[in-house]
């Protein structure tokens, strides 16, 4: 499990399995794909550059630090919330920004 801090060193989400976790770790706000995050608009809302975490409009959001001290206990409940934000945010969009931006970078094309 990774912690997302902001400046002030406070915690402010969490990744555990490809999922952004809220502070209480009761709900998935985001999912990760490659270096990018998506929310719950559809959207890539931000990017993980250098274990820095940066808004879409450079913003930046906070870092990324590894949580040792975690041991997850209750995966179960982070798979049903990861499939349940799955199925209302369209995977298929997704999966064809993934597709199109981490399979097939724009460099490659040329």
């Amino acid at each position: 499990m990774y912690l997302i801090q902001d400046q002030k060193k406070e915690t402010i989400a969490y990744i555990e399995n490809m999922m952004i976790l809220d502070t209480n770790h009761e709900h998935v706000i985001g999912i990760l794909i490659g270096d990018c995050f998506f929310g719950h608009n559809k959207k890539v809302v931000g990017k993980i550059i250098n274990q820095t975490v940066y808004l879409i409009n450079g913003e930046i959001v906070g870092k990324i630090e590894l949580n040792q001290a975690y041991k997850n206990t209750n995966i179960k409940k982070y798979i049903r919330c990861y499939l349940k934000f799955i199925c209302t945010n369209n995977q298929t969009n997704m999966q064809k920004f993934y597709r199109k931006n981490v399979l097939r970078p724009s460099f490659l094309a040329n």
